[in-house]
């Protein structure tokens, strides 16, 4: 099962569309093992939400961790009006008393055509230090409509890990950026996307690793 996961993985990444722009981990992490996580995937169309929350749900039970897609937990009302910083508080606390301790939150950070040089390394570069205050910005992207697929051409895609443990609570501990340079087939993105994302999560010791996990199956 390794072997052949391991060559569907080579396979996709050798002729990826997507590319990594920027990679950062929090110095003051050695290893991050989260044990429940929740999977918040911020984007207008649904169907690539639940391929996208279902996908990484999948390899996270692979992985042995706990997880749950936002899909589960945020209901239609939650995602269609802007919330406030208390409402997304709220959420957090929710998380916290049904022992999450991390939550993962990936969403588009930009269109490159419609980008100056200036706004694009400032969205790479800045860092959101608490899940509240990321999602805060960027909700929007639930019920505001990007440009038509014709129009969009590249774009940025960002990934971000918040550590929500008692007394580390919103604590940023990885985020990666990366261009996606093929936007005709969302489906194989999507596979392309979630492959280059678990490599590097798993490289850098911010999720377990999913040889080490079939090896203790074993």
């Amino acid at each position: 099962m390794g072997k052949i996961r391991l060559i569907l993985l080579l396979t996709l990444t050798s002729c990826s569309s997507v590319k990594m722009v920027e990679n950062w981990k929090s110095p003051d992490v050695v290893l991050f093992g989260p044990e429940k996580v929740l999977l918040v995937g911020m984007t207008g169309n649904e169907e690539v939400r639940t391929h996208f929350e279902t996908a990484l749900l999948r390899e996270f039970f692979l992985r042995g961790t706990e997880a749950m897609r936002s899909l589960d937990l945020f209901d239609v009302e939650f995602i269609n009006s802007e919330r406030s910083e208390e409402e997304i508080a709220a959420v957090e606390r929710l998380l916290l008393s049904r022992d999450f301790d991390a939550v993962l939150l990936t969403k588009i950070t930009g269109y490159e055509n419609q980008m100056s040089p200036q706004i694009k390394r400032r969205e790479v570069e800045r860092k959101y230090d608490r899940f509240r205050d990321n999602y805060g910005e960027h909700q929007y992207l639930y019920y505001q409509s990007g440009p038509s697929e014709a129009d969009a051409g590249q774009y940025m895609i960002e990934t971000a890990i918040y550590c929500i443990r008692t007394g580390k609570t919103q604590q940023l501990i990885w985020k990666e950026t990366v261009r996606v340079t093929d936007t005709k087939d969302l489906e194989r993105v999507v596979e392309q996307y979630i492959s280059q994302l678990l490599r590097a999560m798993e490289q850098q010791q911010v999720i377990k690793n999913l040889i080490e996990n079939e090896n203790t199956d074993l």
